[in-house]
């Protein structure tokens, strides 16, 4: 058997929890991985237009490969809940939002991009270095819109290549979906009454 089919299985086994919800009703996945997230980032937008060279990185996982966002059903409202699916569609979302903030924001120079740490059980300073090298190394200086796994940038998920980024996740459509969906969720839990930017 395959590397990419047991590491699936080995993503599976890890995300054994039954749903769980935030106060706000929202998948506690989704709440973690992306909404927390996309908050913060957003929240830090204009103190980051004043830094040269501002850069974001999202964290998210190999996961995403196995799911695609689903902005009907982002919380699992209607449909039975699978805590694999649950954390794949966390992670394409949060490199969906990324790839539509590194457009949005790339006139405010801001570079933003995602980054795998590698799975877990990896040496916590392997894990960091992938994320590091997104944030801090002068070798990605001025890149953005990207997706980075084991010290390098990725490319696309192809035939007879390991690891590497969807392409579901990388849609610009999709993405700027994402990113009104997410916008338009946040502000409903915490900037109520403030007009919805499209």
């Amino acid at each position: 058997m395959g590397r990419p089919a047991a590491h699936a299985r080995a993503r599976r086994r890890r995300c054994p929890a039954p749903l769980t919800r935030t106060v706000d009703d929202w998948e506690l996945h989704l709440a973690v991985n992306h909404l927390g997230p996309a908050s913060l980032t957003s929240g830090l937008h204009w103190a980051l237009t004043a830094v040269d060279g501002a850069r974001v990185v999202t964290v998210t996982s190999a996961a995403h490969r196995d799911a695609a966002f689903d902005p009907e059903d982002p919380h699992f409202s209607d449909q039975r809940y699978d805590a694999h699916l649950a954390h794949a569609r966390s992670r394409s979302a949060a490199l969906l939002h990324a790839v539509e903030a590194a457009r949005r924001w790339s006139g405010d120079g801001i570079a933003v991009n995602a980054a795998d740490p590698g799975p877990v059980g990896v040496d916590p300073e392997q894990g960091a270095a992938t994320v590091v090298l997104a944030a801090a190394s002068p070798l990605v200086g001025g890149i953005s819109g990207r997706y980075f796994a084991g010290l390098a940038e990725a490319g696309p998920v192809g035939p007879g290549v390991e690891g590497g980024v969807a392409t579901h996740a990388l849609d610009p459509v999709v993405a700027r979906r994402v990113w009104r969906w997410t916008e338009r969720t946040l502000r409903e839990v915490w900037f109520a009454g403030l007009p919805i930017v499209a």
